[in-house]
């Protein structure tokens, strides 16, 4: 199927004059404020219009495309403050409604299946395939792709990044790396770990495929930030807490096991360790470099379940801490650490050689 981008959404598929985002704007601390629009489109892609923000132009001073990807708990104009500072540095963000979420919608008279989260990475895969192909460039030039999740799309950004064709995706952030098949984990991710406990149990003894609940009764939307303003936005507005999501999605995340799912697509990152130890055929791909870059005071994501994942992965890789900065790291100086920190990553994938990327990862 060939994908189609639609530019000037109608009204109804707009953040400009939504009450979702003006709210969301009026809350953000000067800093994380952007001041500029970004132009919104809708991807057609199998039985989704998905919702698209581009920020920043496409010029020959654009340094780089990134890709945002939000988590369970958000939607893509959730990411405006980082998007927004990005452009600002002359680089194109684009940031997408993934399925199920923001404004994004299944095509009219079309029914679609259960949403499940191998619908998000095949997604974000064809996303960025497309603006490879789209824009006429490949990660190995000096324009790159990359992939930047928050929170749950941490892990999303990193899996996409192997299914993806290869050379389409130059290097993955990520602010979490969330392995929630782990019981604990996935405990620790609801709203209450007796909730998540709960929701396991049932995903084993019933089906979740035509449940869906408000977001803000699943999972613990209050400890997106330390700001109570902004945690209350999060949790009432009809975007984020209030919107019903399927239960599918979440026990699809749950049987989502990174090691089986590598050892199927044989790609990407060919050095892991402990589990993830896998032969791969003839013309396997260089690793692909990631930057963890996660916040150091994050109520909701403790750092040890993050690096339990993060310490499997060889190849070029580091960990910053971002300080003050809680699960949505808008908070300074976090704020301003994570942008440099991902333009200075981004930077290095333009490197010629990969001995330049590996001491990088390993400096």
């Amino acid at each position: 199927m060939k994908h189609k981008r639609i530019l000037q959404p109608s009204p109804r598929q707009s953040y400009r004059e939504h009450p979702s985002w003006l709210d969301y704007r009026r809350l953000l601390p000067a800093h994380a404020c952007p001041t500029t629009e970004p132009q919104e489109s809708i991807w057609r892609w199998r039985d989704w219009e998905i919702h698209v923000d581009e920020w920043g132009s496409d010029t020959s001073t654009t340094n780089a495309t990134i890709v945002m990807l939000h988590g369970g708990g958000g939607h893509g104009r959730i990411l405006a403050p980082f998007a927004g500072a990005m452009a600002q540095r002359c680089y194109r963000v684009i940031c997408p409604d993934l399925p199920g979420y923001g404004l994004s919608r299944p095509i009219a008279g079309r029914r679609t299946t259960a949403l499940a989260y191998r619908d998000w990475l095949q997604c974000v895969a064809a996303l960025v395939e497309y603006e490879a192909d789209r824009v006429g460039r490949r990660a190995s030039g000096q324009r790159p792709i990359a992939l930047a999740g928050y929170s749950a799309g941490g892990l999303t950004a990193w899996a996409a990044a192997q299914q993806a064709r290869p050379g389409t995706v130059a290097g993955v952030i990520a602010t979490t790396l969330l392995d929630v098949s782990q019981p604990d984990i996935f405990d620790s991710a609801a709203r209450t770990s007796w909730l998540g406990a709960m929701a396991r149990w049932w995903f084993r003894h019933a089906s979740a495929a035509s449940l869906r609940l408000p977001l803000c009764w699943v999972t613990p939307l209050q400890r997106m930030t330390a700001d109570v303003a902004l945690s209350q936005y999060f949790a009432n507005d009809s975007l984020i807490g209030r919107r019903r999501v399927p239960l599918s999605l979440f026990a699809s995340m749950h049987e989502f096991h990174p090691a089986q799912f590598y050892a199927t697509h044989a790609c990407a990152n060919p050095g892991l360790r402990s589990g993830f130890d896998h032969t791969l055929p003839t013309g396997e791909r260089v690793p692909v470099p990631l930057l963890l870059a996660h916040p150091a005071a994050d109520a909701w994501t403790p750092l040890a379940h993050s690096q339990r994942f993060y310490d499997q992965l060889s190849g070029p890789k580091k960990l910053v801490l971002l300080q003050n900065a809680g699960h949505l790291p808008i908070e300074e100086p976090g704020f301003s650490t994570l942008c440099h920190q991902m333009a200075e990553f981004i930077d290095h994938l333009t490197e010629p050689d990969q001995e330049a990327t590996e001491r990088w990862g390993h400096g």
